[in-house]
């Protein structure tokens, strides 16, 4: 299984939204890791509850399109790991948490 290695900066700590799994740390950092064009954007979901296959992330590419509508379709998926679940946990829970690299485990695209 493919392991992604995300740095976390101290900007995405600071920019990052208690709560607010579009927001938060590891969403910023996953926006700026995928490479965009212009007239794309990288949206992040997370799963509302905990499966079989444990949290799981949907980071979807998505471009506007006429009238304000975004159309998106799905990219990859991954899981998280013990770490980056740790630092979730940590961030929402408003204990403090430091620059670090936290582990998602790829689950395949769709």
């Amino acid at each position: 299984m493919y392991e992604l290695a995300l740095p976390i900066s101290q900007k995405h700590i600071d920019h990052g939204k208690r709560g607010q799994c579009t927001h938060c740390p590891i969403a910023l950092a996953l926006k700026e890791y995928f490479p965009t064009r212009d007239t794309e954007m990288i949206y992040v979901e997370y799963s509302p509850s905990v499966s079989d296959k444990g949290v799981w992330i949907r980071v979807w590419k998505c471009w506007p399109i006429q009238g304000g509508v975004v159309s998106k379709s799905q990219f990859l998926i991954f899981t998280l790991a013990d770490d980056a679940h740790a630092f979730v946990r940590d961030f929402d829970n408003a204990y403090y948490v430091e620059p670090q690299t936290v582990h998602l485990l790829f689950q395949g695209e769709e």
